[in-house]
Parts: structure tokens; sequence; C-alpha cells
């Protein structure tokens, strides 16, 4: 099976995650199709700066490869 990709960056206040953000793009992917299958924080100064999820879904090829979603 082929595969396609996509990756949403969440910004942080400090060590604060807006999970709010995080729900609704979790919902919006998932109503697309896209399954989380990674997350990755960054840190910056010793405090998380920014969330890094990243999605993947089946390739259709009705569908065109790439960033389909934002």
């Amino acid at each position: 099976m082929k595969w396609e990709y996509n990756s949403v960056r969440i910004g942080a206040q400090g060590s604060k995650i807006d999970w709010t953000i995080f729900d609704d793009v979790l919902t919006r992917r998932g109503a697309d199709g896209w399954e989380l299958v990674s997350t990755e924080t960054l840190h910056a100064q010793g405090a998380t700066s920014i969330l890094l999820l990243c999605f993947k879904r089946p390739l259709e090829t009705t569908r065109p490869a790439g960033r389909a979603y934002r």
C-alpha cells in the first residue's frame, strides 16, 4: 500500500500548548481520513516551543499526492 503524509506544527507559549487547537486539528484531519502516527515536541531554551504532529492516509489514485489539506 502507498501512503501520503502530512504534518502540522502547533506553537506553544512557554511550555503551554493550546489543547483546543490540538483537538481541533485531530478532529479535522481524522474527518479527512488522516491517521495520527507520530508526535514530537521541539524545545527551545528548555521549554516546548512546537508540537509536531505527523499523519498518514492511504494514497488514492484519484487524489493527487502532496499537501491535500491545510
